[in-house]
């Protein structure tokens, strides 16, 4: 996990979480399976508090999302730390995930096993959408994609 969490592992980190989720982690002995846990914390944390890392936030966002089977915990993290260095990792985020309007179908880990993509394409839109100084943001496109029946987006008034 040292070398995962430090950017120095000879191959990708998210293959690691793939294995870590073969390999059924969560059913390990508790404090092992908490001490593994407790890294993805204080790793996304870290991640959040600094710009850049060893770790891109997209990779290390990847890898906890993979790892714990979960992404809401992650961005109500990163929703609720409200500093420089998360807004400017979210910056980078989102010029990421916006080339080629990739969020639209945004997979997450080695094998690409978690489907991102509604849920960070909301996220984005509306939980955030006041710190993320990105014209790209409002592309119809974009709306489009909200799942229908989400309170996600307000109606818009064209007229």
């Amino acid at each position: 996990m040292r070398s995962a969490v430090t950017g120095r592992l000879h191959v990708d980190e998210n293959l690691i979480a793939s294995r870590l989720v073969a390999a059924e982690w969560t059913t390990w002995d508790a404090p092992l399976a908490g001490a593994l846990h407790d890294v993805w914390a204080a790793w996304w944390g870290a991640t959040l508090h600094s710009r850049p890392g060893p770790v891109s936030v997209r990779q290390t966002l990847s890898f906890i999302t993979v790892a714990t089977g979960a992404l809401r915990p992650w961005l109500d993290i990163w929703t609720a730390t409200r500093t420089d260095a998360a807004d400017a990792q979210l910056a980078h985020f989102i010029d990421d995930v916006l080339v080629e309007y990739e969020i639209t179908e945004l997979h997450l880990g080695f094998y690409d096993e978690y489907d991102a993509s509604a849920e960070l394409l909301s996220w984005l839109l509306t939980e955030v959408r006041d710190r993320a100084d990105d014209a790209r943001l409002d592309e119809p496109y974009l709306l489009s994609h909200l799942r229908p029946g989400t309170d996600a987006m307000p109606e818009i008034d064209e007229g």
